[in-house]
């Protein structure tokens, strides 16, 4: 009982909020329209971490890295205006509005105006998701001009009918990876409530029965990473490498899914990507990997920001305290600076705390766990 009302409580601060954002809707959705997200300052309990916690390790990341000005590959930038795009969303702190803004010029000083130079169409698809963000939370047209453009020319590109359907990983390759096909589909949700038009859902709604076939298991609810023709067999071989930004991906298209058709399988199966990623993947523990290369390291903010639309747009309970429990452990971690290492379980080193993308997401993690209020 102790529990079950502990759990009551957390979701009550977590959730107290309605946002009706995903509704059956063709018609275009003002900003204006958008529910207003503000950290509730006097009710949070024994919930974790304050708001000027997650502030403070945010401005110890962003100011140690440089962030505006931060040298590293396109997808990275890109991930890392989401952070600072989470930080605006969940508290309204227009100084976070005035980073994003910055941190955007920079990115376009760096990579141009179009994007399709680089044949990875994930990286443009993190990059579009950036934008369209951008543009529901300052009511600048031109992200959402920029997120239209680009993502369409995209997608142009990379469905192919081979495999059944599908986005291709890379303009030059054969495979076709959740990490493309997740993040498209959250793409095309919102692209379908920034313009009113359905046609983007009804791309959404393919890709993901699509990758029912090959890249998520509804009935255990996890995703693999790809699926590609083995060259020696003339066969489909499937890579059911997990990782938990593909996990994340899935699940923030599963919950806009079910927001926008009320269909129950949608709901059904993204309680079972949430379930997969903390049992199957973590057994209720800390996340405590995905800390080796250039990619991996910043893969956990990902899952955390989806993790909370979640919790948040289905009412659903079952992450908060897995969330908060890393949370915890993650800020007892830190070290001499605030900085946290993406192996949250690990404490941090003060003379190599890791790169400014893998130390993101724990940044990510504090701020999607701050509780809200409308």
């Amino acid at each position: 009982m102790k529990s079950f009302i502990l759990s009551a409580i957390l979701l009550a601060y977590f959730l107290t909020f309605t946002t009706g954002g995903f509704a059956r809707n063709t018609a275009r959705e003002s900003v204006t329209s958008l529910p207003g997200y503000l950290l509730m300052k006097d009710n949070a309990g024994d919930t974790f971490p304050s708001r000027e916690i997650a502030d403070r390790i945010f401005m110890a990341w962003y100011k140690t890295f440089n962030i505006e000005s931060v040298k590293g590959f396109f997808w990275d930038n890109a991930e890392m205006m989401e952070v600072v795009l989470d930080a605006l969303e969940i508290t309204r702190d227009q100084k976070y509005k005035t980073m994003f803004e910055a941190m955007f010029k920079k990115f376009v000083e760096k990579n141009g105006t179009d994007w399709q130079g680089n044949l990875y169409n994930d990286d443009i698809t993190w990059a579009v998701l950036v934008c369209l963000r951008g543009y529901f939370l300052t009511g600048n047209l031109t992200y959402l001009e920029k997120a239209k453009d680009q993502f369409d020319k995209m997608y142009a590109r990379a469905f192919t009918d081979s495999y059944g359907g599908g986005l291709l990983w890379h303009h030059a390759k054969t495979t076709k990876n959740a990490c493309i096909n997740g993040p498209a589909m959250v793409a095309c949700c919102y692209l379908a409530r920034a313009t009113g038009d359905s046609s983007y859902y009804d791309k959404a709604v393919s890709l993901y029965a699509w990758s029912k076939i090959y890249l998520f298991d509804p009935v255990t609810g996890k995703v693999n990473d790809n699926v590609d023709l083995d060259k020696t067999s003339g066969q489909l071989k499937i890579n059911k490498w997990s990782s938990t930004y593909n996990q994340g991906t899935y699940l923030g298209a599963a919950t806009m899914l079910y927001k926008y058709t009320g269909e129950a399988t949608y709901l059904a199966e993204a309680q079972k990507i949430a379930e997969d990623a903390r049992v199957s993947m973590y057994s209720s523990g800390v996340m405590n990997n995905e800390d080796n290369g250039n990619d991996l390291p910043g893969f956990k903010g990902i899952f955390a920001r989806y993790a909370r639309m979640y919790t948040v747009e289905l009412k659903k309970a079952d992450l908060i305290e897995w969330l908060q429990l890393n949370a915890r452990v993650a800020y007892g971690n830190r070290n001499a600076n605030d900085l946290i290492n993406t192996k949250w379980a690990t404490m941090t080193d003060d003379a190599n705390p890791g790169t400014a993308f893998g130390c993101s997401t724990a940044v990510s993690l504090l701020i999607n766990c701050l509780p809200l209020t409308q």
